[in-house]
């Protein structure tokens, strides 16, 4: 049997409590009109009859079922973890695909999506990977159009919570196309993958994903590209919302990155990480623990404590990821070192100003008319 000219991975762990959009995710894999696919759902070890609810909608569905492939994991490898066992099956089983498409279980995608992606990847050469608009839970507003990072490791998603119909009618080279949808060329994952038969890195679990692939793109001669389409709506990382795990494996993945990213700033950086730890240990509640009980410090503690783990992890088994000299290959938001110094104590309150100096800046410097 011919490979299909596209794979999509999808990933489940304890989804029960939003089954309604989980399911609604199924739905319009089923209901895309671009129809040469397979779907690899990956079960990360879930015990709350999630995993069984799916197969039994899988098997209710005359499109999923005879394009499904089911992967059941044996314990929570995490969104780095998953996708790498996804990604090991595609290269044993389908060496002929064209597509690869991540999609999360709380995103639904639009009918034509796919079709408009893959179509728009086709006539740009040198892209790796692409994404549309992606809604914030039908809102009328915007969760991502591409993201940006600067000289920090900030992440600035493009267009966040301004109205779709604001989108600029341009295509944008972005630093990296966010996962929650996104179509990449499986020859190019192929070249810029850290290993063979890493996609991302596993020991990451999450948070140091996307925005990878999107650094290693560049390195290796690749664009990622966002485009003016609406592909999906997007419930935000309910998963980790459920499991209450999201702002934990952040802090840990930003001091990482910190540490094993190279930057002109990196000093700086680890002083902005820093400060988002206190910040985000000192409000009235810390995880279920309230400001100056004695869990505070512990939480301070074990974040940088195994972000300098996981950094440390990294190195040893990929080496230098990102060299000083190739920073400038990279579209990324560039400081002087005052803006650097500057950005460490600014809050939330000039958040919007900035977001909104930023969008100005690259409607400038990265859009151009899609072909």
């Amino acid at each position: 049997m011919a490979d299909p000219k596209a794979v999509i991975i999808w990933l489940n762990y304890n989804s029960s409590k939003m089954s309604r959009v989980v399911l609604s995710s199924l739905q319009s894999i089923a209901d895309l009109d671009y129809d040469d696919y397979h779907l690899i759902i990956v079960d990360n070890g879930s015990i709350d009859g999630s995993k069984e609810m799916i197969k039994s909608y899988i098997e209710r569905s005359s499109v999923l079922r005879r394009r499904t492939r089911f992967l059941e994991l044996s314990s929570n490898l995490g969104f780095t973890g998953a996708h790498n066992i996804a990604w090991r099956y595609i290269l044993s089983r389908y060496p002929r695909v064209k597509y690869i498409v991540l999609l999360n279980n709380d995103a639904i995608a639009e009918g034509s999506s796919l079709s408009d992606l893959i179509e728009v990847l086709n006539t740009i050469p040198n892209a790796c990977g692409v994404q549309g608009v992606i809604e914030l839970r039908r809102s009328g507003l915007v969760d991502s159009f591409g993201a940006y990072i600067d000289e920090l490791f900030n992440v600035y998603p493009f267009m966040w919570l301004k109205r779709l119909e604001e989108v600029p009618g341009k295509c944008f080279a972005v630093t990296y196309v966010p996962g929650a949808y996104s179509v990449y060329r499986f020859e190019a994952l192929k070249r810029i993958a850290l290993k063979a038969y890493d996609l991302f890195p596993s020991q990451a679990f999450a948070y140091f994903d996307d925005d990878l692939l999107g650094i290693l793109a560049y390195v290796n001669g690749y664009s990622m590209i966002s485009i003016p389409v609406k592909a999906a709506s997007h419930f935000t990382s309910l998963t980790f919302r459920v499991t209450g795990t999201r702002e934990y494996f952040g802090v840990r993945s930003y001091i990482a990155k910190s540490l094993t990213l190279s930057s002109r700033y990196r000093p700086c950086a680890l002083l902005y990480g820093l400060r988002s730890i206190l910040r985000r240990a000192l409000p009235i509640k810390i995880r279920g623990s309230r400001t100056g009980s004695a869990e505070a410090p512990r939480i301070l503690m074990r974040d940088i404590v195994d972000g300098y783990k996981l950094a440390r992890a990294l190195r040893r088994r990929y080496g230098v990821i990102l060299k000083r000299g190739d920073v400038a290959k990279i579209p990324m938001l560039r400081m002087s070192l005052l803006e650097s110094i500057l950005s460490i104590a600014t809050y939330r309150k000039a958040y919007k100003k900035l977001f909104d100096h930023i969008e100005r800046f690259i409607v400038t410097e990265y859009g151009f008319k899609c072909v």
